[in-house]
């Protein structure tokens, strides 16, 4: 008989908790550990020796810790065998992300999208201090950071932003948290104005002050004289005949 207890890293019992048991040239058993945390494998035959397991799919982010060992050998002289299991969460690490424009003023409601093999895409959006955290990020992973740019008014538009230190980041044990800082700077749209065409500037004539001014005063008497001179031939000739 092989006698599971299983503990989590306070030292409380773990119940729901399913085993795997192995062995060469024997069917796999299962047993799942109950309101004390303790789970039993009976009728085993001896002098063989079995590999004992958590479901990888239950605690595949823990580290399970077996005392005395996860292999053990079953013989005439050691029938029962009593193993004890604590698990300790792998230890994750955070990116923070803090958006800013131009002005280093916080921008809200900025959609981002965290990327890494082998793993769920994750997104988050700033909160009204231009802030959005991605949390449980397993170390030992590089992750990639991309911004949905904001819609762009109708003054201008958003250039590509720009990420300090940078927008691919690996989670370590001496590096588990990390802030990115994300800028985004914005490109107003210039409007040219066309000036109208200016006329041509009028060219002023210069007028010779010996010389008449045609339609002034002393050519309108010069011409009615002459008109009356006129008129005074014709009546002489008139008279004569």
């Amino acid at each position: 008989t092989i006698r599971v207890e299983k503990e989590d890293n306070d030292g409380n019992a773990m119940e729901g908790v399913t085993f795997i048991l192995t062995a060469d040239g024997e069917r796999d058993r299962t047993a799942t550990t109950n309101e004390r945390g303790v789970a039993r494998f009976t009728d085993l035959p001896l002098r063989t020796t079995y590999t004992l397991v958590e479901d990888p799919e239950e605690w595949g982010d823990w580290t399970a810790e077996y005392n005395p060992t996860s292999e053990i050998r079953l013989t005439s002289g050691e029938r029962f065998v009593t193993v004890q299991v604590t698990n300790t969460p792998e230890p994750d690490g955070s990116i923070t992300v803090e958006k800013v424009d131009e002005d280093g003023l916080p921008m809200q409601n900025i959609l981002f999208t965290l990327t890494a093999d082998d793993q769920d895409d994750r997104t988050a959006t700033t909160d009204s201090d231009g802030m959005a955290v991605f949390t449980d990020l397993p170390l030992g992973a590089t992750y990639t950071l991309e911004e949905e740019l904001p819609a762009a008014p109708a003054n201008g538009e958003w250039l590509a932003p720009q990420y300090l230190p940078g927008n691919v980041v690996e989670l370590t044990e001496d590096e588990a948290e990390v802030t990115i800082t994300v800028t985004n700077l914005f490109e107003e749209e210039v409007v040219i104005v066309e000036e109208p065409e200016a006329e041509p500037p009028i060219e002023e004539v210069e007028i010779d002050p010996d010389l008449p001014l045609t339609g002034g005063p002393g050519v309108a008497l010069a011409y009615l004289g002459l008109g009356l001179a006129g008129l005074g031939v014709l009546f002489k000739r008139k008279g004569r005949k």
